[in-house]
């Protein structure tokens, strides 16, 4: 799938971050392969860090211990390794994926 490549350890996730958003949400694709998502902290502070990883914590029912900013630290590109088990991981995000886009419309 566009924008998650699997490692060994789980999944990376290459995301585009829309920081100070009204609402937190994922919006779509960003290019051919991450993901764009809205949040709604300020871009200081580590602040809209720390929420796109509550964020995907809480939309994927993952523990925030197990997802990691591997780069992208002071930008809006980042690449997020969530830990687990790579393929359940991927059905999780696929379906998390379409029921996020669909209640869009």
């Amino acid at each position: 799938m566009q924008g998650i490549q699997v490692v060994s350890e789980g999944i990376i996730l290459s995301i585009h971050v829309v920081p100070g958003a009204k609402r937190q949400q994922l919006i779509g694709l960003w290019g051919e392969n991450a993901f764009k998502i809205a949040i709604s902290a300020p871009p200081v502070d580590d602040k809209a860090n720390r929420a796109l990883i509550e964020f995907l914590s809480f939309s994927l029912k993952i523990p925030k211990r197990n997802i990691l900013l591997v780069s992208g630290n002071t930008g809006r590109d980042k690449r997020i390794k969530i830990v687990g088990d790579a393929s359940q991981l991927e059905k999780e995000m696929e379906e998390w994926i379409r029921k996020s886009l669909t209640e869009k419309k």
